[in-house]
């Protein structure tokens, strides 16, 4: 079953919103032609259509919680499949990507994982994230 997890930042005048669809599915050989997050974690982005940088930062998130993920199922390849992406592409910064997909899988395999902390930069007009 599928799971939608909403991402919420604002801390200036502007904020980040992306909503995350995604599925995990358990195999017991490697997959194929899918993007290593850890080592038998995976990512599944082939559903959604989204810009090279962006799957890259689902990657990130996604490899991020790989640890915690491994270490709840102990055999066997997580596969983390992305079905939909939706967001405002005037309030976005690829990073947000990371931080939704990291997110969606502490709410998906019932993880405590640390928060990730975000500043804003004034100067630069960017959130800074820092895992």
């Amino acid at each position: 079953m599928s799971r939608t997890f909403a991402f919420r930042l604002l801390k200036s005048t502007w904020g980040i919103a992306i909503d995350l669809q995604g599925q995990a599915q358990f195999r017991r050989e490697a997959p194929s032609a899918l993007i290593l997050a850890g080592e038998r974690t995976w990512l599944d982005a082939s559903r959604i259509k989204l810009a090279d940088p962006d799957i890259t930062q689902l990657a990130s998130g996604l490899s991020h919680a790989s640890p915690m993920i491994e270490r709840q199922h102990a055999s066997g390849h997580v596969v983390v499949q992305v079905r939909r992406v939706e967001y405002t592409p005037t309030d976005y910064q690829p990073e947000g990507m990371a931080a939704a997909t990291f997110g969606w899988a502490a709410e998906e395999f019932d993880l405590e994982l640390p928060q990730v902390e975000v500043d804003f930069d004034k100067e630069a007009n960017r959130y800074v994230f820092r895992w």
